[in-house]
């Protein structure tokens, strides 16, 4: 197994190699201030998809139809490149409406504002993670990338079980309102593996300038976008958490 990343889609060394593997003319290089742009465009349109969810109350079949679009054009963008640009809109815009409408619950269901509260501290933690980067406080190594990786499988493989079990008659050893040790411990390890996979994406840009052709611009804009997403959704589970513990679930 290639773990030269955490994130696959923002896996430079992976980017690199594909990009010279496919190499066209006339498509421009890739630039710092190009995946950017593209992350930035793609983080507003997820927030407006977000927005419009949110304030229409959509939910249900809708989140989850809009969760499985976000892994077809998410999984899509990492296998054909060359429609990362028409992927990465409809990833951003499918993720903003699986957001929106898991926000909706979260306020109704736990307490209103809990979702701002995710949202802020989402913003908190991306500055922190890119001034800690650009000081050189925060520094990317090949042990802290494996670790990420292993943490992150890790959490992959305890979500998925947790969904699976109840359909084959067991019961789900965690939930988002759940208080434990566990519950909580399971939460912050994920918290912190996604902070991470922001430092990785944040190296890796530098790292694909002059090295790759812009295609790639939006590739790395979805990954970014998708480690957002992650750290948006465990604050929110934590904010539950923190809810629940303080008030009880009513």
């Amino acid at each position: 197994m290639n773990l030269s990343t955490s994130n696959p889609m923002t896996d430079s060394e992976r980017i690199i190699k594909s990009s010279r593997e496919n190499a066209i003319e006339n498509v421009g290089v890739f630039s710092v201030k190009g995946a950017c742009t593209k992350g930035g465009f793609m983080i507003a349109l997820c927030f407006f998809s977000a927005c419009l969810t949110y304030a229409n109350q959509l939910g249900g079949a809708a989140t989850s139809v809009a969760m499985i679009c976000a892994l077809v054009a998410y999984f899509a963008g990492i296998f054909v490149p060359s429609i990362a640009k028409i992927c990465a809109p409809v990833y951003a815009i499918c993720e903003g409406a699986l957001l929106g409408g898991l926000s909706s619950y979260v306020d109704s269901r736990f307490g209103a504002g809990l979702s701002i509260y995710a949202l802020l501290g989402t913003v908190s933690i991306g500055g922190i993670v890119f001034v800690g980067y650009i000081s050189g406080i925060f520094k990317v190594n090949q042990k802290l990338v494996n670790i990420a990786i292993t943490l992150g499988l890790a959490l992959m493989i305890t979500y998925l079980a947790n969904m699976l079990l109840p359909l084959f008659g067991g019961h789900a050893f965690t939930s988002i309102a759940d208080t434990s040790l566990l519950g909580f411990g399971i939460n912050l390890v994920a918290l912190a593996v996604g902070a991470v996979y922001l430092l990785i994406d944040f190296d890796n840009v530098f790292k694909l300038e002059n090295n790759a052709d812009s295609r790639y611009e939006w590739v790395w804009g979805m990954g970014f976008l998708a480690s957002i997403v992650w750290v948006y959704i465990e604050l929110l589970k934590l904010a539950v958490k923190i809810q629940v513990l303080l008030n009880g679930d009513d």
